[in-house]
C-alpha cells in the first residue's frame, strides 16, 4: 500500500520502493517509542510516505535546472561541447571561490548530499531558516557571477 502511494507521487518505481524502505527503517530505529496508540501506526507511515515522496519530487525539480543533462538546459549551462563545459566549470570554480568557507559548506551538503536546511542547521548550530538564506544568497551570488562570466566570454568573442 505504501509503495503504491509512493509511487503514485513519484512515477518511479524504484524509487517508490526506496523511499518506502527509508519510511521504513527511519520509523523502527527512530519513531517506535514514540508511538502512543498503535492504531495510529498506518496513519502515520502513510503521512511519512506522502511527505518524503513529495519533498523527493521538490528536490528533483529543483535540482533539474542544474543539470546539464536535463532537456531543459539554464541559458547558463553550455548545451553541448567538452570545451564549453570545461569553461563552465573553471568559471564555477572561481565563482564558488567567491563564496564563504560556510557558505559553500552549506551548498555542498544540501545539493551534495541532499541534507534538509534543518539538518544542516543542527550541524553548524543555526536555524533551518538561517540555512536556507544562506542557500538562496548563494546562489544568487553564483548566478550573477556566471552570468558576468557569460557576458564577457560574449564579449570577447
Amino acid at each position: 500500500m505504501l509503495e503504491r502511494i509512493a509511487l503514485s507521487i513519484l512515477a518511479s518505481p524504484k524509487d517508490a520502493e526506496l523511499l518506502v524502505g527509508d519510511v521504513f527503517v527511519d520509523f523502527l530505529y527512530k519513531y517506535v517509542d514514540s508511538i502512543q496508540k498503535p492504531n495510529s501506526i498506518r496513519a502515520y507511515l502513510k503521512t511519512m510516505t506522502v511527505r518524503r515522496a513529495r519533498r523527493q519530487m521538490a528536490r528533483l525539480r529543483k535540482h533539474e535546472e542544474f543539470n546539464p543533462d536535463s532537456k531543459q538546459v539554464p541559458a547558463l549551462v553550455p548545451r553541448d561541447g567538452d570545451l564549453e563545459r570545461k569553461i563552465f566549470r573553471r568559471w564555477l570554480e572561481k565563482c564558488l571561490s567567491k563564496l564563504s568557507d560556510k557558505a559553500r559548506k552549506v551548498l555542498k551538503l544540501h545539493f551534495g548530499h541532499d541534507l534538509s536546511y534543518a539538518q544542516i542547521g543542527k550541524s553548524f548550530g543555526s536555524s533551518k531558516q538561517a540555512v536556507g538564506k544562506t542557500v538562496l544568497k548563494s546562489l544568487a551570488v553564483l548566478r550573477k557571477c556566471l552570468e558576468k562570466h557569460r557576458l564577457d566570454a560574449r564579449d570577447n568573442a
